[in-house]
C-alpha cells in the first residue's frame, strides 16, 4: 500500500523544494511553482504534502541565507549589490528590519513576499537576532506555505470543475445534433417512403 497520492510525481515535488529552497537565496519563480503543485493536488492529502514541502524548503532557504550573510557579511553584501532584486531593495529593507523589527520579518514571508529574500539577507548582514528571526521565519513560512498551494489546489478545484461542465456541455451539444440529424434523416425517409 502506498501513501503518496497519484496525482502529485516524486519528480515533481523535488523541483519544488529545490525552486522554493533556491528562491530563498534570490531566484524568482518559487511562488508560482508552489500554486502550480498545489493545483495537481486533488485531495487533501496531496495538499498537505505541498504545504509541508513548501514549508521545509522556505524555512530551510531563509535560514540559509540569514546565516550565509551572518558569517560573510562583508564579502557577500559586495556581491549581492550585484544583483538588482537586492541593490534596489536594500536600504529599504533595512530602514524596515531597524524601525520594525520581527513584524517586517514576519510579513516578508508571505505578504510582501518582493523583499522576502532581501529581509533575510539584510537580517543577517545586520546581526538581527537569530531566535527572532527564526520565529519570524518559521510563522510567516507557515502562512506562506499555505496560502500559495491553497490558492493553486481552489483554482484546481475550480479548473477542473469548468472543464467537466465544459465536457458535459460539449456532449450534450453534440448528443441534440445528432438527435437533430437523425430527427431530420427520419422525417426524409418518411416522406420519401410517402410518395
Amino acid at each position: 500500500m502506498t501513501y503518496f497520492p497519484a496525482d502529485l510525481s516524486i519528480g515533481g515535488l523535488i523541483v519544488l523544494f529545490f525552486w522554493i529552497l533556491i528562491g530563498s537565496l534570490g531566484l524568482p519563480g518559487g511562488t508560482i511553482e508552489m500554486i502550480a503543485e498545489g493545483s495537481l493536488a486533488t485531495g487533501i492529502s496531496g495538499l498537505i504534502i505541498v504545504i509541508f514541502i513548501s514549508f521545509a524548503a522556505a524555512v530551510i532557504g531563509d535560514i540559509l541565507a540569514y546565516e550565509l550573510a551572518r558569517k560573510l557579511s562583508g564579502r557577500l553584501r559586495s556581491k549581492l549589490v550585484t544583483f538588482s532584486f537586492f541593490e534596489s531593495n536594500e536600504k529599504k529593507t533595512r530602514r524596515l528590519l531597524n524601525q520594525y523589527g520581527f513584524y517586517m520579518v514576519f510579513l516578508t514571508r508571505f505578504a510582501l513576499i518582493s523583499l522576502c529574500q532581501v529581509m533575510s539577507y539584510v537580517s543577517g548582514l545586520e546581526k538581527y537576532n537569530r531566535k527572532k528571526f527564526i520565529i519570524a521565519v518559521v510563522f510567516g513560512e507557515l502562512l506562506f506555505a499555505i496560502v500559495y498551494p491553497l490558492i493553486g489546489f481552489m483554482v484546481g478545484e475550480v479548473f477542473g470543475n469548468l472543464l467537466s461542465a465544459v465536457n458535459d456541455l460539449v456532449l450534450a451539444v453534440l448528443l441534440l445534433l445528432i438527435a437533430f440529424y437523425l430527427a431530420r434523416f427520419l422525417i426524409r425517409r418518411r416522406k420519401r417512403a410517402g410518395n
